[in-house]
């Protein structure tokens, strides 16, 4: 059975959004530091813990992901004030990113002729965001 070009393939979509989300200069340069990051904290952990590429890559990524199973920790001094250091300013980064990512994506996928997002799926219809005044 033949399917219409008007028909909606949710991967096409998909990857349609993610690549003119990344035509935004904001989300290049966020998704860029959040994976020089990464590369680079990989790099410091092969390199101080003599951890092996995957591992030191794998403890990188879920660090940032918040993710922990437990199965990796750092065992040298400077590996744990890295890390310090590192959770601190990676999980801000990591999730700035993905979010504007995403917040791109919905923008994107929102103004596109051939994708509607339902009401419920808009987190800006459920959540209303509030504002905190310093002044």
């Amino acid at each position: 059975m033949k399917q219409n070009d008007d028909t909606l393939n949710p991967v096409r979509d998909l990857m349609y959004a993610i690549r003119l989300a990344f035509a935004n200069p904001k989300v290049k340069i966020l998704m860029s530091l959040s994976f020089s990051q990464i590369g680079l904290a990989t790099v410091f952990y092969h390199v101080i813990e003599k951890w092996s590429w995957v591992d030191a890559f794998y403890f990188s990524v879920i660090t940032v992901a918040t993710v922990d199973y437990g199965d990796f920790s750092p065992q040298t001094m400077l590996g744990k004030l890295f890390t310090v250091g590192y959770i601190l300013v990676g999980i801000g980064l990591f999730v700035t990113a993905t979010a504007t990512l995403a917040s791109q994506m919905l923008f994107v996928m929102q103004k596109s002729k051939n994708l509607s997002i339902p009401k419920i799926h808009q987190p800006n219809k459920l959540i209303k965001p509030y504002q905190f005044n310093f002044s």
